[in-house]
């Protein structure tokens, strides 16, 4: 059977609109003679966040992961206006790095960068306006996870504030030796060979570990091209590490998991289901 995909007319009319004002500014940009542009001007007060240093734009100009070199470099160009950068800068900063990935996107038949196509670029770049980035899908469970930066060397902090993040939403994880969590779709078979549904624990591993923080973090992995801090996976590391932490948990402690109402050693009843802490 086929399916059919419907829009409503006012989806559809929104659509056109969005297409036809994209259309627009990409012909306003391709209208304007790079000889009656400032290229002086900056789109923001001052040069706010400039790149640390020569091997940080040359890092950023030889990243591969683009396989569309146009699309790389127009990234980059976008990346120097949200910086501060004016056009001649960005255009000063391209040109000092002809020998990279991206740039080899102007190269001509030579192997020489064509500085014409560079400056029209650029042109389109810093007249086109900036598209807003779709915000990421709700979660279905209506979780608002905690942003963790992803900061290279400080792999301890990530860990300390992913495991705050679960501590802070109630998670039921806990330490009993190892890193465990209850299940409570597991058959019990009693002695009389009665079946009911009872709860069991279940050991944590790592790539399960990630999987956890998934639904309560937002991990933040910095894009030098975007100039942007993007969600990203949980690393292997903080799974696996936070894992081995053996003693240094700050989840809660279990004894054990009962499935029906017990005596506590004091003598009274234990029947509420959850954590009893006592």
């Amino acid at each position: 059977m086929r399916s059919v995909t419907t829009m409503s007319l006012a989806n559809l009319d929104a659509l056109i609109d969005a297409k036809l004002k994209e259309h627009k500014e990409h012909d306003a940009a391709a209208s304007v003679d790079p000889a009656d542009f400032d290229w002086n001007k900056r789109q923001k007060e001052e040069l706010a966040r400039p790149f640390k240093n020569f091997a940080e734009v040359n890092k950023v100009l030889d990243d591969k992961a683009h396989e569309d070199r146009s699309a790389g470099a127009y990234a980059f160009m976008k990346s120097c206006v949200r910086r501060g950068y004016t056009p001649e800068e960005t255009f000063d900063l391209m040109t000092k790095h002809t020998d990279t990935y991206i740039m080899g996107h102007y190269a001509d038949a030579d192997g020489d960068v064509n500085e014409s196509r560079v400056r029209a670029d650029i042109v389109r770049a810093f007249i086109k306006k900036t598209k807003k980035r779709p915000a990421p899908p709700q979660e279905a469970s209506g979780i608002e996870r905690r942003e963790v930066f992803l900061h290279k060397g400080k792999i301890h902090e990530i860990i300390d504030q992913s495991e705050a993040a679960l501590i802070a939403h109630g998670v039921d994880i806990y330490q009993r030796g190892a890193l465990v969590r209850p299940s409570t779709t597991e058959t019990i078979v009693a002695a009389d060979d009665r079946r009911d549904t009872g709860t069991r624990l279940i050991p944590i591993r790592r790539d399960g570990m990630r999987e956890i923080f998934s639904h309560y973090v937002d991990f933040k992995s910095y894009s030098a091209t975007e100039d942007e801090w993007l969600s990203a996976d949980c690393p292997k590391d903080v799974g696996s590490m936070y894992v081995e932490r053996e003693g240094l948990w700050k989840v809660r402690k279990l004894a054990g998991v009962i499935n029906a109402p017990t005596l506590r050693p004091d003598g009274t009843i234990l029947d509420k289901e959850g954590y009893d802490p006592d």
